[in-house]
Parts: C-alpha cells; sequence; structure tokens
C-alpha cells in the first residue's frame, strides 16, 4: 500500500483512469488487470475530488476514506501536491514576535537598572535581556530580509 492513514490523496480523472486501464463497456465500469477491485459508475462522482485516508480495508488490500464508504485501491488515486509552505507575512512577524518582544525587552531593561527592587536577580536579568536582545536582532533582520524580497 502506498498511503498511510492521514494522508491526503486525490481521485484521478475518468479520463485517467479509462486511459491505464481496462474499460468494462457493459458496465462503465473500469477493471484493473493486477487487481480484483473495479472503479464503478457511482465511483465517477469523486474523480478529482481529495480524499484523506481514515483506514485500510481487509489485509490492506484497499482503503476506506473519509466522505464514502468505497473501497478505494493506489491505481485510482495520485498523490496531491504539496504547496510549498508559505513564507510568514512581514506584519505577522511584526506583530506578532518582534513587537512583544521589544515589550518584554523594555520590562527588563526598567528592572535591570532598578537593582533596589531584585537585587538577588539582577544577573539572570541581565542574561535574559542579552539573549533577548540577540534573538531580537535575527528577528529583525529575517524581517527586513522579507521586506527586501517582497519589494522586489
Amino acid at each position: 500500500m502506498k498511503y498511510k492513514v492521514g494522508d491526503k490523496v486525490r481521485v484521478k480523472s475518468w479520463g485517467e483512469l479509462v486511459a491505464t486501464n481496462k474499460l468494462d463497456t457493459i458496465t462503465d465500469s473500469i477493471v484493473n488487470c493486477g487487481s480484483s477491485e473495479v472503479f464503478v459508475e457511482e465511483m465517477k462522482e469523486f474523480c478529482g475530488e481529495t480524499l484523506i485516508i481514515l483506514e485500510f480495508g481487509l489485509f490492506g488490500a484497499y482503503y476506506l476514506t473519509d466522505s464514502n464508504g468505497w473501497r478505494w485501491q493506489d491505481w485510482m488515486l495520485e498523490d496531491i501536491e504539496v504547496e510549498s509552505t508559505p513564507v510568514l507575512d512581514t506584519i505577522v512577524i511584526r506583530e506578532v514576535i518582534i513587537e512583544p518582544m521589544e515589550y518584554v525587552l523594555s520590562l527588563l531593561e526598567v528592572e535591570t537598572k532598578s537593582p533596589h527592587i531584585y537585587p538577588h536577580n539582577i544577573r539572570e536579568l541581565a542574561l535574559a535581556r542579552t539573549k533577548l536582545q540577540e534573538a531580537l536582532f535575527w528577528m529583525n533582520e529575517a524581517y527586513n530580509k522579507q521586506s527586501e524580497e517582497e519589494a522586489k
């Protein structure tokens, strides 16, 4: 079996199924020579549809999916092209990551400049502030680079 539970697959087009298999013109079903299963006319409505594999049938001979009770086999299905992961929008980077980091950094700076409030934590606060400044620097670098690419 080519697919595993949870995979998204697409049912091949009717034309592709007919072109690569034997069409029984009496019943208008498609028979795959290497399989005992047939693709019957009632399954035609799912051609081009995306399905999710939920479980394997008897002895792993077929798949059961999320939207119907039909038995699907590898020869009936095709992979879905995976779209590349979109790059975070620069607004999202600024509002969700950079601005909150700047806010926490400002709080840390106030705390480290007032050691009389928490004198026993001054070293830890200074270290946290340094680490946050470094992370913020690299986030701003990534933000600026992406902004330049989006401007092109």
